[in-house]
């Protein structure tokens, strides 16, 4: 009989009720200054009916998880047994948490160090994926705050954030580089400028550009003509160039390297671009027609290290972002933020991050488990014959857990014994349409019960 049959330990389950999860199992997981810098960062100067900083953090992240008003969260908290608060006090509990959040998020956030089991290339500290995600608020335009995130790939795992707002570009500017580091980032980096703050920082760079955005010179300080190097027919699909950026009176030794795109993929690209230059009643060059055929990087790593297949296939490896920010908004299920205030739009958002790394951290530790299980198993599934987990799975079950020991639990004996605290969340003015309703249900009632006495009368 096959293990996955005969281990019934593997197949127990606890049907204790647990009272107490988020004292027990998500508490130990914060750092331990988490209640001085709830102090310090301002989150937590009077309790006001709050026992401690770990309540607020628990009753922030239900706002998020569960998509709460402040009226439904002050009702929640009521019988969570973690506070008595207007709707209004937990709005100014969020907003005065931002600074507190961000030391949070940045304490959470793990180091290469917490998982070594990577090797890093040659002279390589980190492979950083660099770009940013739009959020928008309700009744806003789809770009009201942007999260710049610096994704570590040998790790797997989120290492910088920096949350503004629309009006702050995408810039490595909002990340600290360290010497090692690789950076890898879309078009929207590609200048002369982010090449600079990298080198700056003994860190190199693989960005997408164009001709214009990234000029080179040669050695003695002319400008290369880009455009006829690609229009050159010699050479093959993928093709190098070396030269210098100058950026603020520096120059800084770069090296350009561009592949072909396919034909069809290229025919689509121009589409694109005459559509696009339509729209804005504009004439596409054809020098802008060249460069939709082309894919072109601009690195700093050296030819003697990295060839130029290999900085294109690194920089392939971008798309990882993309996958991680699909993952974050779907398995978090991120709407429009209800707030219009920047520092609410900020601790809104960095509590959602929060709640993302205590996720990862789990999804972390399943994933070790599930593979020394694996390990141990003689005659295992065949659906577990490969080591890859599926993290989707394992990272919704992740966040059913953390709502879990976030919501607590109450019967319907404290419901009814919390009524009198409840009634001012519970209760308000007949103002809206709904509750109308009822006044306008009343009204017709004894409208109607009248009806026979008048017709009566005027028999």
């Amino acid at each position: 009989m096959p293990d996955y049959h005969r281990n019934t330990s593997m197949l127990e389950q606890s049907y204790v009720l647990e009272t107490d999860l988020w004292e027990q199992e998500v508490v130990p997981r914060l750092p331990d200054d988490l209640e001085d810098k709830a102090q310090t960062h301002g989150a937590f100067q009077r309790q006001r009916g709050v026992r401690c900083a770990t309540d607020v953090l628990r009753a922030l992240l239900a706002y998020v998880l569960d998509q709460h008003s402040f009226r439904s969260l002050g009702a929640w908290a009521v019988l969570g047994g973690v506070a008595s608060l207007s709707d209004r006090a937990w709005s100014k509990r969020l907003q005065r948490s931002r600074v507190w959040l961000l030391w949070l998020l940045n304490a959470l956030l793990p180091t290469p160090n917490d998982d070594p089991h990577q090797s890093v290339p040659d002279h390589i500290r980190r492979v950083l994926l660099v770009d940013a995600t739009r959020l928008r608020q309700e009744g806003g335009c789809g770009d009201d705050w942007r999260v710049h995130t610096a994704y570590d790939l040998l790790h797997a795992a989120l290492t910088q954030v920096t949350v503004t707002d629309a009006r702050q570009g995408e810039h490595l500017g909002h990340f600290i580089l360290e010497s090692g580091d690789l950076v890898i980032a879309d078009a929207g980096l590609g200048t002369r400028r982010n090449i600079a703050r990298a080198r700056q920082r003994d860190a190199h760079v693989i960005l997408r550009s164009n001709v214009q955005n990234v000029p080179l010179e040669d050695d003695q300080g002319q400008q290369l003509d880009q455009h006829a190097w690609l229009r050159r027919k010699q050479g093959g699909a993928v093709r190098e160039q070396a030269g210098y950026v100058v950026c603020d009176g520096h120059r800084y030794a770069v090296r350009m390297v561009a592949t072909r795109l396919p034909p069809q993929q290229a025919a689509a690209n121009r589409a694109r671009k005459r559509r696009i230059a339509s729209r804005k009643q504009r004439t596409l060059s054809p020098e802008a027609l060249l460069l939709a055929e082309w894919i072109i990087v601009v690195t700093t790593l050296p030819t003697t290290a990295w060839s130029a297949d290999e900085v294109l296939r690194l920089y392939r490896a971008r798309w990882q972002v993309e996958l991680f920010f699909k993952r974050l908004k779907q398995i978090l299920q991120i709407r429009p933020l209800r707030c219009r205030r920047q520092d609410t739009a900020e601790a809104t958002v960095c509590t959602l991050l929060v709640a993302w790394l205590l996720l990862e951290q789990q999804t972390r530790q399943l994933t070790e488990l599930l593979q020394r299980m694996q390990q141990g198993l003689r005659n295992p599934h065949p659906r577990c014959s490969s080591s890859v987990c599926n993290q989707w799975v394992l990272s919704r079950l992740s966040l059913t857990t953390l709502r879990q020991q976030v919501r607590g639990q109450w019967s319907a004996a404290r419901l009814r014994a919390c009524l009198p605290a409840l009634m001012r969340y519970l209760c308000r003015r007949p103002h809206s349409r709904g509750e109308q309703a009822h006044a306008i249900e009343g009204w017709l009632t004894r409208r109607l019960q009248d009806e026979p006495e008048r017709i009566s009368y005027v028999a």
